[in-house]
């Protein structure tokens, strides 16, 4: 088998500068380094590569920079006044304010104050009923609430709630039904552990022998 020599490809030079930096003690130092603002690959390249690079140095690509957008500065006034003739630019800014509005800063709506005792009597009275605590009815609940100070908007918010779950309470018991059917131990009670015994140790004397 012969052997054969393998041919060598020129890449192309990297292109450099010679660049001289001063030191803090006064010397001075040149060396060659790259220079990055030579491309490698030059335009008009016979390659796809080249027509790629010509396409993104053109900006003709989706690699094109976006186009910015002018915005007047905060302190127009005062640049303005180191201006020859600031009137162009003062308008400028005046018809750019006047086409984005700022926000307008919305009023603080304060928390009425609440007097819930109504609401606290209510619940206690039907808390000691006969037969364990019980929800007070919503008549009783809608005039607490009136007299602590509820919104009318809260009112009728609590309302509406309190008659959908009375409309829906068939078929949210329809589906708690189901989830019991499929797994049947969940309606049995939890056994309760028996304790433990203890053995306690029993320490014994041992006899006094004569044999001593």
């Amino acid at each position: 088998m012969n052997f054969k020599r393998p041919i060598p490809r020129s890449r192309g030079n990297v292109p450099t500068q010679f660049v001289s930096s001063a030191l803090p003690g006064g010397g001075v130092v040149s060396r060659w380094t790259s220079n990055p603002s030579k491309p490698v690959i030059p335009s008009g390249h016979p390659s796809v590569v080249g027509q790629i690079v010509d396409k993104m140095r053109q900006g003709s690509c989706l690699a094109g920079t976006k186009p910015t957008v002018w915005t007047p500065p905060m302190t127009h006034d005062f640049v303005a006044k180191y201006m020859d003739n600031p009137d162009a630019f003062l308008k400028r800014c005046e018809d750019w304010y006047a086409q984005h509005p700022g926000a307008v800063p919305r009023d603080r709506v304060t928390a009425p104050l609440l007097n819930l005792e109504p609401v606290i009597a209510v619940y206690k009275k039907w808390a000691r009923g006969e037969g364990g605590a019980k929800l007070p009815p919503i008549a009783e609940r809608e005039k607490a609430w009136r007299l602590a100070g509820y919104s009318d908007a809260k009112i009728h918010k609590a309302l509406a709630y309190h008659k959908r779950m009375e409309e829906t309470v068939d078929a949210r018991q329809e589906a708690l039904d189901l989830i019991f059917a499929k797994f049947p131990s969940a309606n049995k009670p939890t056994p309760k552990t028996k304790a433990k015994k203890v053995i306690k140790v029993v320490k014994k004397k041992m006899p006094n022998s004569n044999n001593e």
